[in-house]
């Protein structure tokens, strides 16, 4: 029998899941990445982001938040100490919304995402990276969002599509991690 391997996702793993969105994500603007955590997507988000754009990393763990440096791959990156779950989004017309490993701690995906689609503008997008089922594995996952489950939720917030953009192997349960590109239309 093969081993399992298991992945730690590192900011090279991390760009490599999400780069098939990189002509998607080419307009200006502000973007927010919303339970950011250490910043590992953060990174990989300005990466491959265009020159110019800006990124707030924001979580409720300011040890974390200290972990995320100001500046990565030429673009500015702010943080804020933030309770996602407890505060109402002050953002409006935000060019795009990083959600990697937060929907899985949501009791409520699809509020989580109708809150996020009413700060998105219009042809804005939201990233999304999660574990592909919908079988709680916790404490790590209690919550997790499925594919199927994520086009569903989207469509119920008002997103228009939901483009696949890539998997990795997890290193928790032996499930996949996926990313996916949801777009608010016009």
């Amino acid at each position: 029998m093969a081993p399992t391997i298991h992945w730690i996702m590192d900011v090279r793993d991390a760009v490599s899941l999400l780069a098939p969105a990189r002509e998607r994500l080419a307009g200006g603007g502000p973007w927010v990445d919303l339970g950011c955590g250490a910043g590992t997507f953060t990174r990989a988000l300005a990466e491959l982001l265009p020159p110019g754009s800006a990124i707030e990393a924001v979580d409720r763990d300011a040890a974390a938040l200290r972990r995320i440096p100001r500046e990565h791959h030429g673009l500015s990156i702010t943080t804020r100490h933030f309770d996602v779950e407890r505060e109402a989004l002050p953002w409006v017309d935000l060019r795009g919304v990083m959600l990697a490993n937060v929907m899985h701690y949501t009791r409520d995906a699809a509020a989580l995402l109708g809150r996020v689609r009413a700060v998105v503008r219009p042809g804005g997008h939201v990233v999304v990276v999660e574990y592909d089922t919908d079988d709680p594995q916790v404490p790590w996952v209690p919550h997790p969002v499925s594919r199927a489950s994520l086009a569903r939720v989207a469509s119920s917030a008002g997103f228009v599509a939901v483009e696949p953009l890539g998997e990795r192997p997890s290193r928790f349960g032996g499930r996949t991690m996926y990313g996916a590109l949801l777009s608010a239309g016009t």
